[in-house]
């Protein structure tokens, strides 16, 4: 499999393929859960990437969740999903990959942000 980030980038699949979530050419195309909730500028335009978040590690909110960075306690990522791609039980899942998601600063932390091109693929 030859993978090119650009390519990648717009694949309708990416969500199921496992390479695009760990492949060095592709890093730049998606955030680790590490990266997404480090403190970004605070300048009102939204990064769009995909992420990939471990459900183990969250806190239930009625919307969706938040996310702390690792180490444990670091910052926080504020997840809310739109209902059209909220899980009937998230609680039964272990990982959701979002698709062409924004992240904007909030507080110490980010808030994921949601366009017309995003998606949400649970595990």
């Amino acid at each position: 499999m030859h993978l090119d980030a650009d390519r990648c980038r717009s694949c309708t699949v990416r969500q199921l393929c496992e390479e695009y979530w760990t492949a060095r050419e592709t890093a730049a195309a998606r955030w680790t859960q590490d990266e997404a909730g480090r403190p970004r500028p605070s300048s009102g335009n939204p990064e769009w990437r995909d992420l990939e978040i471990e459900l183990l590690q969250t806190e239930q909110l009625a919307e969706g969740f938040i996310v702390r960075g690792r180490p444990k306690g670091g910052a926080r990522i504020v997840c809310k999903i739109p209902p059209q791609f909220r899980a009937s039980s998230a609680d039964s899942f272990k990982n959701v990959r979002l698709l062409n998601v924004g992240l904007v600063a909030d507080g110490e932390g980010a808030r994921l942000v949601w366009s017309s091109a995003s998606e949400a693929f649970w595990s």
